[in-house]
């Protein structure tokens, strides 16, 4: 069964301007969702068609190395955990306190070396639950 889906621009208070594939607007906006920087608006972009059902599909994001996540650096989205196929997600991080972005990362592989990418969410790519490192240096 093919779901219906829209891409989503969220703005946060600091300007930052997130995109994300989600189901609703609540979703979307869940996805960037940090004490320190509000969201302040979210608008539907278009939708996207090809979301298929697939119950065991899930991950999460974490900031690397411990340096890192200390200086207040972040990737999102934090989480997803859907009952259908996502086809592609965007994935931001964003580099403080002097550390650099170097890429994203799954299973120790490099998948983008660009803070903002636009990655692959299917069966052949994320297990029952994988994680996707955002690794930074300094």
């Amino acid at each position: 069964m093919i779901l219906q889906r829209a891409e989503w621009l969220v703005v946060n208070e600091n300007g930052a301007e997130n995109r994300v594939i989600a189901n609703d607007v609540c979703q979307a906006a869940e996805n960037f969702e940090d004490p320190a920087n509000r969201v302040t608006q979210v608008t539907r972009d278009h939708l996207v068609k090809d979301v298929f059902e697939d119950p065991q599909i899930s991950f999460t994001t974490k900031v690397e190395p411990a340096g890192a996540v200390a200086a207040g650096c972040t990737a999102y989205p934090h989480n997803l955990h859907q009952k259908e196929e996502f086809g592609t997600v965007i994935f931001s991080a964003h580099a403080e306190g002097g550390w650099n972005f170097v890429g994203w990362f799954l299973d120790g592989s490099l998948l983008s070396a660009d803070a903002e990418a636009l990655l692959p969410i299917n069966r052949s790519t994320v297990t029952t639950h994988s994680e996707y490192e955002a690794r930074f240096s300094n």
